[in-house]
């Protein structure tokens, strides 16, 4: 396999403390930083207590929307193994208005391009809004943890 910058991100011995965040900023401006760590902890702990989490196909649009918004590595997509497009994202919720929430891909881009490329099916699991606010880090410039 080629050198790929992604993977070799992994090998790093601070992944965990420097990768392992996701940050976006809103359309409006705002800027969150979510923990990907946290969120699968929430993802194990509904599991263990047989509390499903909420399970969605992203349409299309929403995929191409992950594109658009993530950094996408095409080297990496190209030898992700066929059975990682079988695990689920992640998802947050954040309230984008006042009766509007809308959801935000915070681990899983990588695949759901590789399944945009095929033109199979991308799920995510999509964390509410209470769980999406327990694994947020940074809020502006407020940090929470």
């Amino acid at each position: 396999m080629a050198y790929c910058e992604h993977c070799a991100r992994r090998e790093h011995p601070d992944f965990r403390q420097r990768w392992q965040d996701f940050g976006r900023v809103t359309d409006d401006g705002r800027f969150f930083v979510w923990s990907i760590p946290l969120a699968q902890a929430i993802i194990r702990l509904r599991a263990a207590y047989r509390q499903p989490v909420e399970m969605r196909t992203l349409t299309p649009d929403e995929l191409q929307d992950v594109i658009r918004v993530h950094e996408i590595n095409p080297e990496h997509i190209k030898h992700l193994p066929a059975t990682a497009t079988e695990e689920p994202g992640i998802a947050v919720t954040l309230l984008a208005s006042k009766h509007v929430s809308e959801i935000y891909i915070i681990d899983g881009s990588h695949r759901a391009a590789r399944c945009l490329a095929e033109g199979r099916p991308f799920r995510v699991y999509v964390l509410n809004r209470t769980e999406s606010e327990i694994a947020l880090l940074q809020v502006g410039g407020e940090v929470r943890y």
